[in-house]
């Protein structure tokens, strides 16, 4: 009965302090339109890089979300988070302790005897969480397992898109190699035949040194595209863990080819984008956090009702003896200066100001998906239009040729229709490589995903 007097005074105390049990919004939305869903990501997706089919990028990024520090570093700070949450649920559960103890007289009166004594017994202390203090701690450490769990599966799909933008890069720039290789050959040997002619006195030096030029001027390229592909190494082994120079690069990406790339995806409701981008997951958790702990700070200021339960046995000259106490405790803040006041107003702030960064974030994420689906069109309509000025700038160079090889017209026509074509081709590389790594950004902003993957087994 006194139990029961004590949880009504504590309601009493909580109705006369003017506080309610804050209620923690689950699933916060934006502070713009979002519409709700409750769909969750496809445990069984398949990762975004397997659509182009490659083994060897699949065995790159793999090997580099195995291999990773940071991914390796974050996966711990998860598994803090984890144990920092295991810890928090236990918290408003009954608490049980063994207690013992031992004493001995070190002097007696002559007259009495010396005595020993022991003690055993069992000690339980329970809070009664009638204001969801402890519950409110436990729900905001579950909600920073959830946002260190976004971190990670952020961190995985950078390391995942990091190493495929360094392999279509080495993709790039070897591809360059192989094209300045083959015009300084086409160069060379139109050098050849220039020089003949002129021999033959039939054009003037300056034609000669114009092509020597051009030659020159292929040949120099080739040093900053081999330095270019050194770096590119170098940065694919940072991302799989290892010391640049450790790992023989050289076979990789050997085709030389980008990958034939699908229709663009149709996206539909942007606030899909809550459930399927890691980072925005993690900015909900967060602020899920926030409003736990808001609720945490309210209930700090409401009265805090505590059991215990103790029992213990003693042992001495005078026999033995059993105690069982049963005790219930009652506290309600009354004077502390503002201090519950102003942590309470403090979580309400952090509250407002994830939510702000949320909501921006979400913008943020819509925006990169409408402008990255936008430019990768215009992106494709822009190759189509590079290989139409390529066919004809093969065209007017097989007919300024024709007219050179008959004495109809100076080298001139030749070189600039040369020097066109070469830029042109040039150009094509870059431009497929940059389809190729807004299509990888595309993914980035989808969040992914990053296939299956076996999860830690927690309780």
């Amino acid at each position: 009965m006194a139990v029961i007097g004590l949880i009504g005074l504590a309601s009493l105390g909580g109705g006369l302090s003017g506080c309610a049990v804050h209620k923690v919004q689950l699933d916060p939305r934006p502070l713009v339109a979002a519409t709700p869903t409750k769909e969750e990501p496809a445990a069984d997706a398949p990762a975004w890089w397997s659509e182009w089919s490659m083994p060897q990028l699949d065995a790159l990024i793999r090997e580099a979300l195995a291999r990773n520090f940071d991914a390796a570093a974050a996966k711990e700070r998860f598994e803090q988070a984890l144990a920092t949450y295991g810890r928090a649920q236990g918290a408003n559960r009954p608490q049980l302790n063994l207690t013992g103890g031992y004493s001995r007289d070190v002097k007696a009166d002559s007259r009495a005897l010396r005595d020993d004594q022991w003690s055993a017994g069992l000690s339980a202390t329970w809070e009664l969480d009638v204001f969801r203090r402890l519950d409110s701690t436990r729900l905001a450490r579950k909600a920073d397992a959830a946002s260190r769990q976004g971190a990670l599966d952020t961190a995985r799909l950078t390391v995942s898109v990091g190493v495929a933008e360094a392999y279509f890069g080495i993709v790039e720039q070897r591809s360059l190699l192989a094209l300045l290789q083959q015009q300084a050959k086409t160069a060379s040997d139109l050098l050849r035949l220039v020089e003949q002619r002129y021999e033959q006195g039939v054009v003037s030096r300056l034609d000669v040194l114009q092509q020597q030029s051009q030659l020159s001027d292929l040949r120099s390229q080739i040093p900053p595209a081999e330095a270019a592909l050194g770096e590119l190494y170098g940065q694919l082994a940072t991302l799989l863990g290892r010391l640049p120079g450790e790992a023989d690069f050289a076979g990789q990406a050997s085709a030389n080819k980008f990958p034939a790339l699908p229709a663009l995806p149709t996206i539909g409701d942007p606030s899909a984008l809550l459930r399927l981008r890691p980072d925005l997951r993690s900015a909900q958790a967060d602020l899920i956090s926030a409003d736990a702990e808001t609720a945490r700070a309210l209930a700090d200021r409401i009265p805090r009702l505590s059991l215990s339960l103790d029992g213990l046995k003693t042992y001495n000259r005078g026999g033995e003896f059993g105690t069982i106490i049963l005790g219930a405790s009652l506290v309600q803040p009354l004077l502390d200066w503002g201090n519950r006041r102003s942590e309470w107003v403090r979580t309400k702030a952090v509250y407002r100001e994830r939510l702000n960064s949320f909501t921006q974030s979400y913008i943020k994420a819509v925006w990169e998906v409408d402008s990255l689906l936008r430019t990768g069109s215009k992106q494709i309509e822009l190759l189509e239009r590079l290989e139409e000025r390529k066919a004809l700038l093969q065209a007017t160079l097989d007919q300024a040729r024709s007219r050179y090889d008959s004495g109809l017209t100076d080298y001139l026509p030749v070189f600039t229709a040369v020097q066109q074509l070469y830029a042109i081709e040039q150009r094509l590389v870059r431009e497929q490589r940059r389809l190729v790594s807004l299509r990888v950004s595309l993914h980035r902003s989808l969040g992914g995903p990053l296939g299956p993957e076996p999860t830690p087994a927690k309780s």
